[in-house]
């Protein structure tokens, strides 16, 4: 336990991944925390959005391919990584990204999950499966939001560009 921190600030739930020394590894507990914490959070009212982070240096390093090792996918699918991620993918409440750091692979996917990613300049996302053009798990285009059990198309590979956003930068102090 204590992978996954909660705290308050009024209307706003942050919630932080805490496992630096794994460099917060996407682990079947961390997933299965990550879960119970938003979805607390989602069932109460008073709270408006849910700002997910990784702290100041690093987001998420992505799945913990050690535990991916040992499952087959029809396994994954009724696994307990495979639950938390539809029940993150189940929260209501809008959920922002604080991206600081590396957020790769699966942790570029559980950035795309939440309804906003604010990325400081410090952010690198990046996933294989962008050169592909294709979104696994919750992570859709539209930020993998839906009915529990929605999963987008298998491909994108002819709107990959359509879904590449080219934003503005702003530095700390605009």
């Amino acid at each position: 336990m204590g992978r996954v921190t909660v705290d308050r600030a009024d209307v706003v739930g942050l919630v932080t991944l805490d496992s630096q020394e794994n460099r917060n590894a996407l682990s079947t507990d961390l997933l299965v925390e990550l879960a119970d914490a938003l979805e607390s959070l989602d069932a109460d009212p008073a709270v408006r959005p849910i700002v997910l982070t990784g702290g100041p240096t690093l987001f998420a390093s992505g799945a913990d391919v050690r535990q991916l090792r040992e499952i087959s996918p029809v396994e994954y699918a009724a696994s307990p990584r495979a639950v938390s991620w539809r029940r993150i993918g189940a929260v209501e409440t809008v959920m922002v990204a604080a991206v600081a750091g590396y957020a790769l692979g699966g942790g570029c996917e559980l950035a795309l999950a939440c309804d906003l990613v604010v990325a400081a300049d410090t952010a690198v996302l990046g996933s294989r499966r962008c050169g592909w053009g294709s979104f696994p798990g919750r992570a859709a285009p539209s930020g993998g939001r839906g009915p529990p059990g929605a999963t987008p198309p298998p491909t994108w590979s002819d709107r990959t560009e359509h879904f590449r956003v080219r934003g503005t930068l702003a530095g700390v102090g605009e």
